[in-house]
């Protein structure tokens, strides 16, 4: 579609007044010499189809949440016609995976054999570069007796060739607090698992039992600095069920009342690991232990919590920020964050974490119960992140002494100021502008950081009819300086295509108010059409194919000091759109 089209089809207003956005494109040609034939667009039902983007491409089509006899598909190379006529796209028939979760029992002739309770994540990896997969949650039911699965999922069929699936085991009942009236849980019973399952049409696992005779226990006990016993505490350890995995939970949940645990490792676990026990009684407040560098073995630990913890104190510390027209006001419903980690140098120490948190009320204030003995008195760290929309920024580890506590102030934003417009230099009002932190700021943070950069919420704005906008971002989070991706999208129903302009980054001056960007121009629109069918050829109503382009450039990966391991720049989103009542589905991606 030409931009001549694409004016034409947003309908301008006359005057000083911008755009009006259709719900849809307009009637364009009649034939396809109406069209722009050189770069093989054709004219169909007045839409001219066709003269897509260059560059690699996926597609992933998804089935109606009502068609169960239906599954997604993942198109790993996808080729854009010239015509835009993707034709018709065909959903599969899944495979599936089913089996019965048991914990192991040591004395079979006691045990009733049923299964336990257990939610069951199965993941794949993504089939081109920096996909998104597929996952997919089932729970295995408890209390079924032998013979009979406790689980059945469907999954996409795999081939030779494709990666393995990932399934993750975890019994139910690992929440934060004990199961109530004195019962045991199905974590407090059996370890996780992780195993990974190869190809094949249907998949059946057999009886997964969680834990054998051989696998590893450590008890022990948790201490105060006076070596008395503390009790109600959440006991588990963490490792790697995967060589190269996520760091997760790897045994049974103790919830220890007296201050003894004993706690069971899954078979498999890799070393190190750490022993985590974290305080579930809500009227104590205490610091969470954590005893770290262990190997995953048979073992007897004491894990003492340090000493001078002190006493509880409650206090308040205000949050603030200057409003609109300059005047400091309380800030609402902020998030605050204060932790205090002790970490000793004598090895087989335990390190401890106190950490609380609240979010301020209409006063601003922020009211926190701490511990003030001098382990953690110098220690303090605040963390705020500001209410969604809001002008103000977030603050990342801010030291705190309690015996001075005064009001904090969120630091402003700076204000991103851009225009919009179309190739004929027109302007594109009433988009959707939103600034997401780039994989290139993600990647310059530490671990923890990323994480704290991650939950503040995404600023929007809206352009206005002179397709101008400002949106407010945070120049710098835990001392790394920004840089954002601000995607332009229009709403539902209009045929525009969504935009994208890519790692805008913040200069680095430290009393900077304002960015003005260049104009973002927006491509022409192309136009794809395509039916979605089942596989015994009848149209699908309710499906949705999403298209993705491939990154052929990964210099990122040696540009950033924190990239992923085996680092993959993620595929962007650049296209969707679900069939209609005939199966029938139109698009529109950027050129």
């Amino acid at each position: 579609m030409t931009n001549a089209h694409l004016a034409a089809a947003l309908l301008w207003c006359t005057g000083s007044a911008c755009l009006q956005i259709p719900e849809g494109p307009v009637q364009e040609c009649t034939a396809d010499a109406d069209c722009n034939t050189a770069i093989g667009e054709k004219c169909s039902e007045g839409v001219c189809y066709g003269g897509p983007p260059s560059g690699s491409f996926a597609a992933v089509i998804t089935p109606p949440s009502d068609r169960s006899d239906l599954i997604t598909v993942e198109i790993p190379n996808l080729t854009l016609p010239a015509d835009g006529d993707l034709s018709t796209l065909v959903l599969a028939t899944p495979s599936r995976i089913g089996g019965r979760v048991e914990a192991y029992c040591a004395q079979p002739q006691s045990c009733e054999g049923t299964s336990i309770a257990a939610t069951i994540v199965i993941t794949r990896a993504p089939l081109f570069p920096g996909g998104t997969g597929f996952s997919t949650v089932v729970t295995s039911k408890d209390g079924l007796p032998r013979g009979s699965n406790s689980f059945s999922v469907t999954v996409p069929r795999s081939t030779a060739g494709d990666p393995p699936y990932v399934m993750s085991v975890v019994p139910d009942g690992n929440g934060a607090l004990p199961p109530a009236n004195g019962a045991t849980s199905a974590a407090e019973q059996a370890p996780p698992m992780v195993l990974q399952l190869g190809a094949g049409t249907d998949i059946d696992t057999g009886t997964l039992v969680l834990g054998s005779a051989q696998s590893q226990v450590i008890t022990g006990s948790l201490t105060d600095g006076a070596s008395h016993l503390l009790q109600k505490y959440r006991v588990v350890a963490r490792g790697r069920l995967v060589a190269g995995g996520a760091v997760t939970e790897v045994s049974t949940i103790d919830y220890t009342a007296n201050g003894q645990y004993s706690i069971t490792l899954a078979d498999g676990t890799i070393g190190p690991i750490s022993i985590i026990a974290t305080p579930y009684d809500s009227n104590v407040v205490a610091p969470r232990l954590l005893l770290g560098g262990l190997e995953p073995r048979t073992s007897t630990r004491v894990i003492a919590q340090p000493a001078n913890t002190g006493n509880k104190l409650v206090i308040t510390i205000p949050i603030e920020g200057l409003s609109t027209g300059g005047a400091v006001a309380p800030v609402a419903g902020a998030h605050v964050i204060l932790t205090a980690d002790y970490s000793p140098l004598v090895n087989g120490t335990a390190s401890a974490r106190l950490s609380v948190e609240t979010t301020t009320g209409d006063d601003g204030q922020a009211h926190l119960t701490v511990l003030d003995g001098t382990t953690f008195t110098g220690l303090y760290k605040l963390r705020v992140i500001p209410p969604t929309g809001s002008l103000l920024g977030a603050i990342y580890d801010q030291p705190l002494v309690l015996a001075s506590i005064g009001a904090v102030r969120l630091p402003p934003r700076v204000a991103l100021r851009g225009r919009v417009i179309d190739g004929t230099a027109t302007p594109v009002g009433k988009l959707s502008v939103t600034a997401l932190a780039s994989v290139h700021f993600a990647w310059s943070e530490l671990d923890d950081a990323a994480a704290f950069l991650a939950e503040i919420p995404a600023p929007t704005a809206l352009t206005s009819d002179d397709g101008s906008y400002v949106i407010y971002v945070d120049p710098n989070v835990a001392g790394v300086w920004g840089h954002y991706d601000l995607e332009f999208d229009a709403p539902s129903g209009v045929s525009i295509a969504s935009w994208v302009v890519a790692d805008v980054e913040i200069p680095r001056q430290a009393s900077l108010t304002t960015v003005t960007l260049p104009d973002t121009v927006l491509p022409d629109s192309a136009y794809l059409h395509a039916n979605l069918a089942d596989p015994g050829h009848l149209r699908v109503s309710g499906g949705e194919l999403r298209i993705f382009a491939i990154s052929s450039d990964s210099s990122l990966c040696g540009e950033v000091p924190y990239p992923p391991a085996n680092c993959v720049i993620p595929a962007q989103l650049i296209g969707h759109a679900a069939s209609d009542d005939t199966g029938f589905l139109k698009l529109v991606l950027p050129r």
